[in-house]
């Protein structure tokens, strides 16, 4: 078997490899950016990793193992820290919206919700598929993610987000909605990363089309 290419590319520029290691340290500065790392504990990371390979570090491994494993304990203050003012902003954007447009409507769940096009309604089952297509935006309107237009997608009822099924139960099948979601029915106190913030109310507009039991 041929292994990987550790030449330089026809370009002259980063061999395979390099641009391997460039990546992976990428994809790990992503990893932890959560840690809110300044100039400073930016410069001891680096410090780290080039100790290491030079086989000079400074800590002992338990001192190593002991330090490593606050990370966890970081990430989750911050998260927790996030998530309580994107639910402040969150419950004060709805609570405008309700004042200024007296056709949303909300749920005991928390869900803010308009109805554009009533449909009808549907026996659900743990069989039950549902085609819809949507549009998902942060509250201040930037759109993060969707369907293709005019290309709905076929999913399993029971595998999409909490807000979609208790919108489909209120609009139906062949109906459309606009709904505002609380983090408790979409991602939660941790968000999804790099998309999603921990805490965060999102917008979505869905069309809900047949569903059928397979």
């Amino acid at each position: 078997m041929k292994g990987p290419d550790v030449s330089e590319t026809d370009f002259g520029a980063k061999r395979e490899i390099d641009k391997t290691a460039y990546a992976i340290g990428t994809k790990y500065a992503r990893a932890i950016s959560e840690l809110g790392m300044d100039k400073q504990s930016q410069q001891f990371f680096v410090e780290g990793i080039e100790d290491h390979f030079e086989g000079k570090i400074d800590f002992s491994e338990e001192e190593i193992n002991i330090y490593a494993l606050r990370v966890d304990d970081i990430i989750a203050y911050k998260r927790a820290e996030i998530s309580k003012d994107e639910k402040s902003k969150g419950e004060e954007f709805v609570k405008a919206l309700m004042e200024r447009d007296s056709k949303f409507q909300k749920t005991e769940s928390g869900l803010v919700y308009k109805i554009y096009k009533e449909g009808k309604k549907t026996r659900i089952t743990d069989k039950t598929f549902v085609e819809l297509s949507y549009r998902s935006f942060h509250l201040n309107g930037d759109r993060y993610e969707g369907t293709p237009k005019g290309e709905p997608r076929e999913m399993p009822f029971k595998g999409i987000l909490k807000a979609w099924q208790e919108a489909f139960k209120i609009a139906g099948a062949n109906s459309s909605i606009i709904i505002y979601a609380p983090p408790s029915l979409t991602y939660g106190d941790a968000g999804a990363a790099p998309y999603i913030k921990p805490g965060e109310y999102l917008k979505y507009q869905i069309k809900f089309y047949e569903a059928t039991e397979k």
